[in-house]
């Protein structure tokens, strides 16, 4: 590898950044890209600030930049042999970074994607297919595995408030009035996804089989 471009959302930063360390240690080139909500949100930054390869890091904080949302054609240099891109985050975000990287002209080997969930955070079961409920107007909407309820609710016809997709800005959070959410956004704090009162259809999903929501 010739080079690598490692871009972490949220608690995705954990595993990427001890890949820094083992690059930095190398000699590999490499550029880190950290997307987060907020500065409070921004785990181990004082860390990053003082690590060697600080001049290699770009902070990302939505809540301060609107522009601060994964963007290919600026995050991303363009593709070159030996060149390698490693993301790990919320899983909308790492689709939004793997199908950028795709449109961009990377190859399927070059993208890597990191799994990682810190102990007890939701969503480490499978997918299951779970159905959604317009409170207003009692419509039901099958949500398949696979697929987010943001994206089968727009392919219904209903018209949504939708920016990054990535789980990161808040944009798609719609009140909860029965049933549990699997938070997956790393938007909200934990105290407001303990509460239940809202989900962010881009990327969350359901634990039980109906989800009510204020659409």
């Amino acid at each position: 590898m010739d080079g690598a471009v490692l871009l972490a959302g949220g608690i995705g930063i954990t595993p990427l950044l001890s890949m820094a360390y083992a690059l930095q240690a190398q000699g590999t080139p490499f550029a880190l890209h950290y997307f987060t909500r907020n500065r409070l949100s921004t785990a181990f930054r004082r860390l990053i600030e003082d690590a060697p390869f600080a001049a290699s890091v770009t902070f990302h904080i939505c809540d301060e930049v609107p522009s601060a949302m994964f963007d290919a054609q600026r995050d991303l240099p363009a593709p070159a042999d030996g060149l390698h891109l490693y993301t790990c985050g919320p899983e909308g975000f790492m689709t939004a970074v793997t199908d950028g990287a795709r449109a961009r002209g990377y190859r399927d080997h070059t993208i890597h994607q990191e799994h990682f969930r810190a102990p007890g955070l939701a969503g480490d079961e499978p997918e299951h297919e779970f159905t959604v409920v317009d409170a207003a107007t009692g419509q039901e909407y099958r949500v398949p595995a696979g697929r987010s309820i943001a994206r089968v609710l727009v392919d219904a016809g209903l018209d949504l408030e939708l920016s990054c997709e990535q789980g990161m800005c808040g944009t798609c959070l719609v009140d909860v009035l029965d049933g549990e959410p699997d938070h997956r956004d790393i938007y909200q704090t934990d105290a407001e996804k303990t509460s239940n009162r809202r989900i962010a259809v881009c990327c969350s999903r359901s634990r039980s089989p109906r989800l009510v929501l204020e659409l």
